[in-house]
């Protein structure tokens, strides 16, 4: 081992470096170290502010409320979709009950198939007036999220209602390193478009991401 350290030249480097860390290391498992417990919480308190306070003036830009609605509509225009489709069905086998020949199965069946599709007709109406009571309806009422490559790309560059910023680059693929349909919104995109931005939104966006790393990678 240590011949090849001298062929590579670097044996000083292992000697005077890692073999000096080394000995911290044994003397901190063998005797343990020293937090700062209050401080460690004070951080979390202090980066907690911080992150929240960009995020609210990410959201005070007209073009995040805009595409905020925007994809709340679309959400809730997918939904109500989805119900007149269930309810679609429901018509068909209520259709197809009718020719049963038991009629005691037949008034069943149907009876059934009625009281589901004004339970699904109900609910649209409910949909409509901005009253969400299940999991799935709620989560309609999310806030945009800005750690979202879906939404950014919305945001940033592909709906109409959001920034429509150039298209810088596109990601790659993980697997083929190939371009994907996908545009990027890393930071090289973000600080190319700074100077395209009126807003300070890209700065914000810049500001949030890496007060955000520091929170959740160190602080936490």
């Amino acid at each position: 081992f240590e011949r090849k350290l001298w062929d590579s030249k670097l044996y000083g480097l292992f000697r005077n470096m890692f073999m000096m860390a080394t000995r911290v290391l044994v003397d901190a498992e063998y005797n343990g170290a020293q937090v700062n417990v209050p401080y460690l919480e004070s951080l979390e308190v202090k980066y907690d502010k911080l992150v929240s306070e960009k995020d609210k003036d990410l959201r005070k830009v007209k073009q995040v409320r805009r595409i905020e609605k925007k994809l709340f509509e679309d959400k809730k225009d997918a939904l109500i979709e989805s119900i007149n489709i269930e309810i679609e069905k429901l018509r068909k086998e209520r259709k197809a009950a009718k020719k049963l020949g038991n009629k005691k199965d037949k008034k069943r069946i149907m009876a059934a198939k009625d009281k589901a599709i004004q339970t699904r007709y109900n609910k649209i109406t409910r949909i409509t007036a901005g009253e969400f009571t299940t999991k799935k309806e709620k989560e309609m009422l999310e806030p945009f999220n800005f750690a979202s490559t879906k939404q950014m790309n919305e945001l940033l560059f592909l709906n109409k209602k959001g920034f429509r910023f150039p298209i810088i680059k596109y990601t790659e693929d993980k697997k083929t390193k190939k371009p994907t349909e996908n545009p990027s919104s890393a930071e090289d995109v973000l600080i190319e478009l700074k100077s395209k931005d009126k807003t300070g939104f890209i700065s914000n966006l810049l500001d949030f991401r890496g007060l955000s790393q520091i929170n959740n990678t160190f602080v936490k």
